[in-house]
């Protein structure tokens, strides 16, 4: 597997974006039961599921169990620098290491990388926004693989599988060198 993260000058760091606490895979928390529990695990206390959800997605809100960064499909589709969609799963899956949603009907058509909550202020542009308490974000059922609708470019393995925010943040710094020139051509 190649690693694709960028390395050298202008790479973040991981001081700068902490990992802690991320949980280890546990073959025992890998089975699909115990994922829908651990996301559920994010609704009010009380709250159950809607199971009959139009189209196999549940609505359910971001805090301390996961977050989600949005980045736009032109960040994303610059940064993996190919927009077809099973090179694009790929290169999502080898570079961010963790699960990552896709709204291909959404403004912007929009990517979701679930990561875990930081304490942070967030500092990159609005093609990569973070979102925490107060969001609710679409999840779509594990079995949703897309490419139409709310479904998973890359599903969680197990239960706490979360993309490392500084790989998430590369991945973003890396979608935003590959803009810039586009942006000098178009005279932006």
């Amino acid at each position: 597997m190649t690693d694709h993260r960028p390395t050298g000058p202008g790479a973040l760091s991981p001081a700068a974006y902490p990992t802690t606490g991320l949980p280890q895979y546990d073959p025992r928390q890998s089975s699909p039961q115990a994922i829908r529990e651990w996301l559920a695990s994010a609704l009010p206390a009380g709250t159950k599921p809607d199971r009959n959800a139009p189209a196999g997605v549940t609505l359910l809100p971001l805090g301390e169990a996961v977050t989600a960064v949005r980045m736009s499909a032109r960040l994303v589709h610059a940064a993996a620098r190919t927009s077809d969609p099973a090179e694009l799963a790929d290169y999502l899956a080898q570079t961010l290491l963790g699960p990552v949603i896709h709204e291909s009907a959404g403004t912007g058509r929009p990517y979701y990388a679930l990561t875990p909550h930081r304490q942070r202020e967030w500092v990159l542009p609005g093609d990569a926004a973070y979102l925490a308490t107060g969001t609710w974000l679409s999840f779509p059922d594990l079995d949703r693989r897309g490419p139409k609708g709310v479904h998973w470019v890359t599903p969680p393995r197990y239960r706490g599988d979360l993309c490392r925010i500084d790989h998430v943040c590369e991945f973003i710094v890396q979608g935003l060198r590959g803009l810039a020139p586009a942006a000098e051509r178009d005279g932006r």
